[in-house]
């Protein structure tokens, strides 16, 4: 895991250097967004994503598989200024750029015994082609839908099915995504707490969390279950184990959404649950009562970050939360 960090910092590093040259060959570029910061920071994940992709790697399956995870913030962080929808090319550029990447490595790569999944994608070009026809907004999606689904989704399965013939394909998959779910988590929680201080119906923070986005809460969901594997064959300590579940457990509250807390939380128990080892709940009291026992001083930061705000957008009834927390801080 050490080695697969040291390379996402070597990246971002080299991708850094090349956004400050490029800022300064081409000032123009500053001003595609709302602020120097935006431009830069739009254009430093576009270079990123290149450089990931296309330079020597140990770890080139994760960085192939974090193009979508590293998408979400993308989008999130070029908002408002630039183009959205499902058409948009600021959106898709990161998918356009992993095409490109996957069309050099399986045109490159020879083929190998057991590949014959070409009725597959037949099947998938078919069904995909179908469902774009029939779709009431055909011309405010077509150009995404070709690049998502015939083009992005097949050539992602080609080339895992191709991955998936190394010896240490599950046990690097499982590493691979439990960093992806744990930078995930880090990222999504400091974008609440950068957004906190914002208020009004134009806030993305506000009114549509990144945590609760429908693309983004299944990439939570379906990068779980690996996490949990990785915990479990990597052997992690006890406080390991509760940090990576308190990590999931902070998203789902800082969802701000009542499906989050109603769905995802019984899935959380039940997958810790049907894992022996994994969580042994005898950990849990001694974490419960250090978190009542500051749990005054917790509901005081938040009222601190404003995060009261929030929750009065997310649910009606917010007056019965808003009357406990001032007994318990009061």
């Amino acid at each position: 895991m050490v080695d697969v960090i040291r390379e996402i910092i070597q990246k971002i590093a080299i991708s850094l250097a090349l956004t400050a040259i490029l800022s300064m060959l081409a000032m123009n570029l500053l001003h595609l967004g709302e602020s120097s910061f935006q431009s830069l920071g739009v254009i430093f994940f576009i270079i990123y994503t290149v450089v990931s992709l296309f330079t020597f790697s140990r770890h080139k399956l994760f960085f192939v598989l974090s193009v979508p995870i590293f998408a979400q913030f993308f989008h999130i962080f070029q908002r408002y200024h630039f183009t959205t929808g499902g058409n948009s090319l600021w959106r898709l550029i990161p998918f356009i750029i992993l095409d490109t990447y996957l069309v050099h490595f399986l045109t490159s790569t020879p083929k190998r015994s057991g590949g014959n999944y070409s009725v597959i994608i037949l099947i998938w070009l078919i069904s995909s082609s179908l469902f774009l026809a029939i779709s009431p907004n055909l011309s405010q999606i077509i150009f995404g839908g070709i690049v998502m689904y015939v083009l992005t989704i097949p050539l992602l399965f080609v080339y895992l099915h191709t991955a998936a013939q190394a010896t240490d394909f599950s046990k690097e998959t499982e590493k691979y995504v439990s960093i992806l779910f744990m930078l995930f988590c880090i990222g999504s929680i400091g974008l609440v707490y950068l957004g906190a201080g914002y208020k009004g119906t134009d806030n993305l923070l506000a009114t549509r969390n990144i945590a609760d986005t429908n693309t983004t809460m299944a990439y939570f969901i379906l990068l779980w279950p690996f996490s949990i594997q990785y915990a479990l064959k990597a052997q992690w300590s006890a406080l390991g184990k509760i940090a990576l579940t308190a990590l999931f457990l902070a998203i789902v509250i800082l969802s701000f959404s009542r499906g989050a807390l109603l769905i995802v939380l019984p899935y959380i128990l039940l997958t810790c649950m049907s894992n022996p080892g994994f969580i042994n709940f005898k950990w849990i009291i001694p974490l419960g009562v250090v978190v009542c026992f500051y749990f005054s001083d917790i509901l005081t930061y938040i009222g601190q970050l404003d995060l009261m705000y929030f929750w009065t957008l997310r649910f009606a009834d917010i007056g019965s939360f808003s009357v406990m927390s001032t007994i318990w801080i009061g």
